[in-house]
């Protein structure tokens, strides 16, 4: 059937590009992504205090608020897709309600990476949501850095490398 062999060739489908800060190589099942540079550890004292500022800084650039709760049950097989590419569901007002919780600026990173992949490669490069995803991916490095120096500087360097991205909690 014509749709069926359509469908399998979108499911392997190359996605790719330097978006900002972050690079996305690969097919849905297999994509990795890459941000471009460390970012910093605070002081742990303030590493609640930074996580929260970060998620509401993005918050703030995100105006549509896209992002700031779950993907609506009702979207076609986005749960299948997640399942594909080994992921969870994650949006920014579950960060920011976690932000707490978070034991480094890195974790807060992975699950920034997850939401913009789980964005990324369900929707199409010319869609509102994958807009605001390379939007966020493009400020996030510099909103971060901004909070850890609100909040009295960094501590260490966490490692930036490339992660393949699959479900962490």
């Amino acid at each position: 059937d014509e749709e069926d062999k359509e469908d399998e060739e979108q499911e392997g489908e190359q996605k790719g590009g330097v978006y900002g800060g972050v690079s996305i190589q690969g097919d849905n099942e297999a994509l990795t992504v890459e941000w471009g540079g460390d970012w910093d550890e605070p002081k742990p004292a303030q590493l609640g205090g930074v996580c929260r500022e970060v998620v509401t800084k993005l918050m703030d650039l995100d105006e549509s608020g896209i992002f700031a709760e779950p993907v609506p049950d009702d979207v076609p097989d986005y749960d299948g897709h997640l399942a594909l590419i080994g992921t969870e569901r994650i949006d920014l007002g579950t960060m920011k309600k976690q932000s707490r919780r978070y034991k480094s600026v890195a974790a807060l990173r992975d699950d920034l990476t997850m939401m913009l992949r789980n964005c990324m490669t369900y929707n199409e490069p010319d869609s509102i949501f994958f807009a605001v995803a390379e939007m966020i991916a493009v400020q996030a490095p510099a909103i971060a850095a901004s909070a850890i120096a609100k909040f009295g500087g960094a501590a260490a360097t966490s490692s930036g490398g490339r992660s393949k991205k699959r479900a962490r909690r």
